[in-house]
């Protein structure tokens, strides 16, 4: 190798590592954002922040819940949101098993374990346990919010 080549070799790999480096920030930065919508989520969810839910809700959000037709857009979202927090009484844990991010786009695959519990009185709560795909897009704002919530049951509880 020619004196003046190991220059550039050692420049070029410089420059590769830091921008696998910058990469990487940037890939951990993005699953930090998903994570706090989740918890966002998670939080208004459990708490019944009608407000806080309706917020973490983007404008081509579908929702794909078993054995009913699928709900889109934010409108319908919100109704949703509104019929949930009227009825129940929500204790909702989401166990993320993969998150991968693709440049504005995520998808996460976990399970999940809810327990709604009925306002009206004399009605059993009802338990879920299972499994969901939820997509996010990174919106103009910079947030991530979810696109995509497609969730199933694994059977009755025990």
């Amino acid at each position: 190798m020619k004196k003046h080549a190991m220059p550039a070799l050692l420049a070029a790999t410089v420059i590769g590592c830091s921008q696998q480096h910058d990469a990487s920030s940037i890939q951990a930065a993005d699953l930090a954002a998903i994570e706090q919508t989740n918890r966002q989520t998670l939080k208004a969810l459990n708490t019944n922040d009608l407000q806080l839910m309706n917020s973490l809700v983007a404008e081509n959000h579908i929702m794909m819940i078993p054995g009913r037709p699928e709900m889109s857009g934010r409108a319908t979202i919100q109704e949703s949101n509104a019929h949930l927090v009227e009825s129940y009484t929500n204790v909702e844990i989401w166990k993320p098993a993969e998150t991968v991010v693709t440049g504005d786009w995520a998808w996460q695959r976990g399970t999940f374990d809810i327990t709604l519990t009925p306002k009206k009185e004399g009605v059993r709560p009802i338990r879920s346990i299972g499994k969901y795909i939820h997509i996010y897009q990174r919106q103009a704002d910079g947030r991530w919010l979810m696109i995509r919530d497609i969730f199933n049951d694994n059977g009755a509880a025990k």
